[in-house]
C-alpha cells in the first residue's frame, strides 16, 4: 500500500477529510466552511507528524505498546495488530502503526445497524454537518441554516450510502 493509499484510509477511519493540496502537502478540511481555501487548512499527515500521529490514535482510542523496537497497536479489541520495524527509530515506527491500524479500520464499512445507532447518539454529527457543507454551497450564517437542513433530512440518505459502503 502507498503512503497516500495509507492516508486516505487512514482519514475515512478516523473521519477525518483529508485533502491534498496543489503542493502535496494533506490538509484536514474537517469543519471548515463551504467554499473554504485549502491553504487555510491545517496541514495533516500522521505518517510524519507525532502529533497527527498521536490525535489519530487518541480519536480511535487506540492502545499501543513499544517493546524494543516492536510496536503493537490494539483497536478496542484483545487481537494485535502488530508492526515490526528495523531500520527506522521507535517515534517513525509508531507513526507507521498507528496509521496502518488507522487505514484498517478506514478499510471496513459501518454497518447500518452501526450508522443507526451512531446517529441516534450524535457520534457522527460532525461528519454528518460536514456532509451537508460539502453538497450544498451555501455559506450558513452561524449554523442556522446548517440546523434547518439536518432537521429536514434530505441529505440522511446519501450519508447513510457514504458511511456504509
Amino acid at each position: 500500500m502507498t503512503d497516500i493509499e495509507l492516508i486516505e484510509l487512514a482519514a475515512k477511519g478516523a473521519r477525518i477529510n483529508a485533502i491534498k493540496d496543489p503542493n502535496g502537502v494533506w490538509c484536514n478540511c474537517t469543519r471548515l466552511p463551504p467554499g473554504f481555501n485549502i491553504f487555510d487548512a491545517k496541514p495533516w499527515n500522521p505518517l510524519e507528524d507525532d502529533g497527527d500521529a498521536l490525535r489519530l490514535a487518541v480519536k480511535l482510542e487506540m492502545k499501543i505498546t513499544i517493546n524494543q523496537g516492536n510496536v503493537q497497536v490494539r483497536y478496542k479489541e484483545d487481537a494485535p495488530l502488530v508492526f515490526v520495524r528495523t531500520g527506522i527509530n521507535t517515534a517513525e515506527a509508531t507513526r507507521l502503526a498507528i496509521t496502518r491500524a488507522a487505514a484498517e479500520i478506514g478499510r471496513v464499512p459501518m454497518t447500518e445497524q452501526e450508522f443507526e445507532a451512531a446517529m441516534r447518539t450524535h457520534q457522527l454529527e460532525i461528519e454528518y454537518s460536514d456532509y451537508i457543507c460539502e453538497l450544498y454551497t451555501v455559506d450558513f450564517e452561524e449554523g442556522f441554516g446548517l440546523f434547518k437542513l439536518k432537521d429536514i433530512g434530505d441529505f440522511y440518505q446519501g450519508f447513510k450510502e457514504k458511511m456504509t459502503k
